[in-house]
């Protein structure tokens, strides 16, 4: 079994980003067929940008931890740096060492049904047909 470290402990404890946003331009929904981890994603975009995003659901502490940390390192930002942050995390689910935040999900690098969870939000947000 694959221990959480401190970090995947505390987002998935205290889950920043958690609730739904009162206004919000698109909901998006997604879900795990595989495990039954269930997202909705409530985004607010202003030129390109994504103003806020948060997010609600029922799904598993990895689930949880990603969209928390998925949310934190986007707020702000347009498709080129959502782009390069996907990138980051998938170098690090195939085991590549970098210095982003993603590192957290290292342990789990090759685990192709743990993966899944943790691609879930990331999978979600590009459902967004907004030109960004």
């Amino acid at each position: 079994m694959m221990e959480y470290s401190t970090k995947l402990k505390q987002l998935a404890r205290e889950r920043p980003g958690f609730g739904e946003l009162l206004h919000y331009d698109h909901l998006l929904d997604g879900r795990n067929r595989k495990c039954g981890d269930h997202l909705k994603l409530y985004i607010q975009m202003h030129h390109g940008k994504l103003v806020d995003i948060r997010y609600q659901g029922d799904a598993c502490a990895l689930c949880m931890a990603s969209a928390s940390l998925m949310i934190e390192s986007l707020r702000g930002s347009g498709l080129p740096e959502t782009l390069k942050n996907y990138t980051e995390l998938q170098s690090v689910l195939k085991g590549k060492k970098t210095t982003s935040e993603f590192q957290v999900f290292s342990g789990w690098a090759g685990k192709t049904m743990r993966s899944g969870c943790i691609d879930l939000p990331w999978k979600t947000l590009f459902q967004l047909n907004e030109p960004w």
